[in-house]
């Protein structure tokens, strides 16, 4: 079919206004403005605190808390013989001097009867033997030996072993031949497709370390693994932290704030200090409560990640925006992390890579791919917090 000619019509004089469109020269910006593109501050600082190197899949590490020097009681008498919260008992040992915060009355220990009793001399100190309420405080006050007294008995705290799994993030991005030598407003494809998707995978290892479950199926539940090829995911902080978590319930108030921060810092082992990776609606919050009592931290010592501090006399929280917590009900969240028990641990050899070009052989374009293999590492819980149902 041959190709007709079109014939212009006429005018008195040109103007933008009836030029054809396809003639004019669009003006494009040749840059890229991207919308959030480093939102991974939970990688950037675990990597920042430590970054162990692991030759498993599962990696281990060991936890050690101190002795627990509390119970309940479970009996409503003044006997000899003290019941405690169920399996508690061997916490309690001989010359052991044991407070019941309620009565005062303080009363030595001589054994354990059981896994749920003590045995006990009643009236040890200035109070006399008086009655338990049925879940009294029962706190270990130190011991008492008397001069020349026998050795007691040695007691050790063990240690519990947690784990992990490494999880396979993997960001394929390429172009076809032809796309591959076009020219485009805003640069060459292979550098902006690289950038870009750098980001991209980044944000993915983000939210697993903050979402993810710890998981691995070797063909039993459908997921695509097998036997010789197992599919793993890594756990992330929300499943690690369970006790430290209070729910604002709506409006959060100072005191509720408070309340939250003495909590996580009822722990101090390894400092006064806690990065609060707040929702915005938290975020907003937090500065409507005290403007006054907020200070802004130099970039340069916060690894270039915007911090501000809320001071109290339990300790300090770095507030540090977090644009991935979304949808609801995260947007009500705020996660206060103790970065020096925090890592990052990347399996040997596989920590963040670009591998170019791993297209099919024979592909008219070119294919390449961001490749991580790591895992999220927590130490201690009871350190870390979790704020959430904050809402205005």
């Amino acid at each position: 079919m041959a190709v007709t000619s079109a014939q212009g019509t006429l005018s008195v004089r040109e103007s933008t206004g009836n030029i054809p469109a396809a003639r004019r020269v669009r003006d494009v910006s040749n840059t890229i403005h991207y919308l959030d593109p480093n939102e991974n501050p939970f990688v950037l600082l675990s990597k920042a605190a430590k970054t162990r190197t692991v030759t498993n899949s599962k990696y281990e590490w060991m936890e050690k808390d101190l002795p627990t020097k509390t119970s309940l009681a479970t009996d409503t008498s003044s006997t000899a013989n003290q019941g405690v919260t169920t399996g508690t008992a061997p916490r309690f040992k001989a010359q052991d001097l044991v407070l019941n915060t309620r009565t005062g009355e303080i009363s030595l220990v001589t054994s354990n009867v059981d896994a749920n009793t003590i045995a006990t001399v009643r009236g040890a100190g200035s109070v006399s033997a008086t009655a338990n309420a049925s879940g009294d405080n029962l706190v270990i006050i130190g011991t008492a030996y008397p001069e020349g007294g026998t050795l007691g008995v040695p007691r050790s705290v063990t240690e519990g072993f947690l784990y992990n799994y490494t999880q396979i993030f993997r960001q394929p991005f390429g172009t076809t031949g032809t796309e591959s030598v076009s020219e485009n407003y805003g640069g060459k494809d292979k550098p902006r497709l690289r950038k870009e998707n750098g980001v991209y995978h980044m944000m993915d290892i983000e939210r697993a370390f903050i979402f993810g479950n710890a998981k691995l199926d070797t063909a039993t539940s459908g997921l695509g693994g097998t036997t010789a090829t197992p599919w793993r995911t890594t756990g992330g902080f929300l499943e690690f932290v369970t006790t430290n978590a209070q729910a604002a319930g709506g409006t959060l108030t100072e005191p509720e704030l408070e309340t939250f921060t003495q909590t996580v810092f009822e722990a101090t082992g390894s400092g006064m200090t806690r990065t609060l990776m707040a929702a915005g609606t938290v975020v907003s919050v937090i500065d409507q409560l005290g403007a006054g009592r907020l200070q802004t931290v130099p970039s340069d010592t916060t690894y270039g990640i915007a911090v501000k501090q809320w001071i109290t006399s339990h300790g300090t929280l770095n507030i540090v925006k977090h644009r991935l917590l979304t949808p609801s009900p995260y947007t009500g969240y705020a996660l206060a992390v103790d970065t020096e028990k925090i890592a990052f641990a990347k399996m040997t050899e596989r920590d963040t890579m670009l591998r170019e070009n791993v297209g099919t052989p024979g592909d008219d374009g070119w294919t390449d791919e961001y490749l991580t293999e790591c895992g999220f590492e927590l130490h201690n819980q009871t350190a870390h917090g979790i704020l959430t149902g904050v809402t205005s």
